[in-house]
This record gives structure tokens, sequence and C-alpha cells, in this order.
């Protein structure tokens, strides 16, 4: 090939190389579009509760009150004959029962006990016709007949329930009258005794347990909250009036 032929061939190539840099490296290169943000990591899920967890909490149920006074007590002997019982004639102003008198609104009407249980009853009116009618119950169990006092406590406490189901805590104290030591008991809700009927709601109870000389009585002032708390004064006057009966 001649000299000059080569020359011009080698003249094209470069040329075209040199067309070619211009346009591929003349402009500014064209930046990159960003890439996709990378999604946050979700957090972790929490872990589940427990079926514990979810629970609402259990009101535990009240516990019995002392009988700090009461444990030392001993009933003594009846005496010939027995012990008085107040009957529908005797006196409408006293209560005697188990060796002990206390005094009693007359407007507190004897009725033949309703069962085994109740040693005595009386109804307790209620104010005209707006509330419904009370009553005072009492049993009397002789020397240390009837179990121990807890038992009997607790299930005073079980027979009322608030509003919402959940037990009710009741309000205790003790105290002792003439030598007698007395555990005074208040209940308040719905009550489901033992008389059926079915539960009562907006019912109170004021309750005595007096250690008497022969034994233990048991009083229990309960209704509509309206008539106890009117004759709530007169329950306290019967327990702190309570003497031995001689």
């Amino acid at each position: 090939m001649p000299a000059s032929t080569r020359t011009s061939l080698v003249l094209l190539v470069a040329i075209s190389l040199s067309g070619t840099c211009l346009i591929a490296c003349g402009d500014k290169p064209t930046p990159r579009p960003p890439a996709p943000a990378t999604p946050p990591s979700k957090p972790a899920p929490a872990p589940a509760a427990t079926p514990d967890a979810e629970k609402a909490p259990t009101t535990p149920a009240a516990a019995p009150p002392s009988t700090s006074a009461a444990s030392a007590w001993q009933p003594v002997a009846p005496p010939a004959g027995g012990w008085k019982v107040s009957g529908q004639n005797d006196d409408p102003a006293l209560l005697e029962v188990g060796g002990m008198k206390a005094p009693r609104p007359t407007t507190w009407t004897w009725q033949q006990p309703t069962n085994q249980f109740r040693t005595l009853q009386y109804s307790v009116p209620g104010q005209g016709e707006s509330t419904g009618a009370a009553e005072l119950v009492v049993s009397f169990f002789q020397g240390n007949d009837g179990g121990p006092l807890e038992p009997n406590i607790t299930r005073w406490v079980n027979q009322f329930k608030n509003a919402d189901g959940s037990p009710v805590t009741p309000t205790q104290s003790e105290k002792v009258v003439d030598g007698m030591p007395v555990i005074l008991i208040e209940l308040k809700g719905t009550y489901s005794g033992m008389s059926g009927g079915g539960p009562k709601p907006d019912q109170l109870q004021l309750g005595a347990i007096v250690m008497a000389p022969g034994g233990r009585v048991f009083l229990r002032l309960i209704g509509p909250v309206a008539t106890v708390e009117k004759e709530r004064e007169n329950f306290m006057k019967m327990i702190d009036g309570a003497k031995k009966a001689s």
C-alpha cells in the first residue's frame, strides 16, 4: 500500500476516534437518579399479654375482726329451768335472752320466729310508705354451741355484695358492755340471706355478737338502708344498755 494511502487511513481513524470522544465525553455525565429510600424497619411487635396480665385484680375477701376481747370469755351453766327468753306478753321495752337484758323500742313488734335458728324476731317499721320494714333477728347459742366466731362472721359478710358483685368490706369494732365482750359488724349492699326471695339491693345490717353469761347472742338489725339508719340510735342504745340478768 502506498505511503500516502496509509497516511490517509491513519488520519481517518484519528478523526473518527476524536468525534466519538466529543460525543461521549464532551457533555457532562447525566447524574444517576437517587436510589429509592430504604423503608424504615418496622418496630418489633410488643409481646402479647399473658392471661394473668389481662385479668382485673380481684378484691380480697375481708378478714374477720379481731376477737381478742372475746377470747377470754367463758359461759356459765344455765340456772334451773334454763335461760329466760322474752315472749310476746313480756315487757315490750325489754329484750331478754341468754342471761342478758337489753332495752328495746316498743315500736319493735315481737314476731313468731320463722325458722329454728331464730330465737327471737321483731318487726321494725319503715318510714310510712316510702321504705319497707326491717327486722331484728336474735339467735342464741348456749355455751360454745354454734361453732367458732370467725366462720359465722364470714358467713354474714358473704351474704352482702356491692352493686358490681364485688365483696363488701365490713365495718368492725369491739367493746365491752357490763363485762360482756361485744363484736360489732356493719354491712351495706345487696343482701342475699337465708330467708330467700332473691337478692335485695340497698340493704343495711347493724350486727352485734354479745358474749352473754349463758352463751353467744347474735343480733342483726337488717333491712332497707333508710329504715335501718333511722333505727341506728335505738340499736346502739340496746347494745350499750345491755346488762347481765340478775
